[in-house]
């Protein structure tokens, strides 16, 4: 039984589960090019990322439902702002992208993200008791620490 367990988030990665996105591209602007807005797709945190690297933009997160409203817009002024449901943030006229992760909605979901954040977590604990001892050999022998 813990084999089919172990299996089943293997065939959602397979078979492309919603679910399991992070961080995806719902929409980008770049400088020159006409600013475009699309409904969300599916309920899901998404986070405004300014491209620029020197940019002093805080990124902006929001939880929206399906059907809501993101992208960017001209504003009479000439100004460019970016939309996430009801709310409106004037930006620099600069690359910008809004990025989203789906909220587990069903059952199934909540399940392979739960499985996928457990394996996560588990390769993390097997990487540090494989690399820490070979670590603690390599400083008692006389080498730097990387």
């Amino acid at each position: 039984m813990r084999y089919v367990l172990l299996t089943l988030p293997l065939v959602c990665l397979v078979g492309g589960c919603q679910a399991l996105t992070r961080e995806a591209v719902a929409v980008e602007y770049r400088p020159g090019a006409s600013p475009t807005a699309i409904e969300a797709q599916c309920a899901a945190t998404y986070t405004l990322h300014s491209i620029k690297p020197d940019s002093q933009l805080n990124p902006t997160t929001i939880e929206l439902e399906k059907g809501a409203t993101v992208g960017f817009r001209r504003e009479p002024d000439g100004s460019l702002v970016a939309i996430a449901g009801w709310q409106t943030s004037p930006i620099a006229e600069s690359q910008h992208v809004w990025r989203y992760t789906p909220v587990p909605v069903t059952r199934w979901d909540r399940f392979v993200v739960g499985t996928r954040h457990t394996c996560e977590k588990a390769a993390e604990a097997a990487t540090m008791a494989i690399v820490l001892p070979l670590l603690v050999l390599h400083i008692m022998t006389g080498g730097e620490p990387p």
